[in-house]
């Protein structure tokens, strides 16, 4: 027995009014299989990805370290994700801001994602039109 989840047309990230509409489907995760650390890699984009993490417990405690291709320490960063169902989102507040270069970047190359408590961790492609917004 499986469980699908979906969403008819949204946009990722959310708050891009120009964004394409994607149609999103995936198989839920049994919380049996959630686990503390998890290991992703881009999927090869301009912009890099959009990421997600449910939390199992209240106040996790998580940690992420990213390298480039070539193996090299690229950043860490420690965050932890609060009560009541919350979830964290890569850049959530800042994911319409600009960086120095003018454009908006998800995360790119190869992170590992560790927490003091049971994690699901969601990687999303940026929808088409998103990057084209980028000048």
């Amino acid at each position: 027995i499986g469980l699908l989840s979906f969403h008819e047309r949204t946009f990722i990230p959310q708050q891009s009014p120009d964004n394409g509409r994607d149609h999103l489907i995936e198989m839920m995760q049994p919380l049996s299989n959630w686990r503390n650390k998890f290991v992703s890699v881009d999927f090869n984009r301009k912009y890099g990805d959009f990421y997600r993490v449910l939390p199992l417990k209240d106040s996790t405690r998580l940690i992420i370290t990213n390298y480039l291709k070539d193996g090299a320490f690229s950043y860490k960063d420690t965050v932890i994700i609060g009560t009541g169902g919350n979830y964290y989102e890569y850049n959530n507040a800042k994911i319409n801001e600009y960086n120095s270069r003018g454009e908006l970047e998800g995360i790119k190359n190869i992170s590992i994602w560790e927490a003091d408590s049971p994690i699901l961790v969601s990687q999303y492609a940026y929808s088409q039109n998103w990057k084209k917004r980028i000048r």
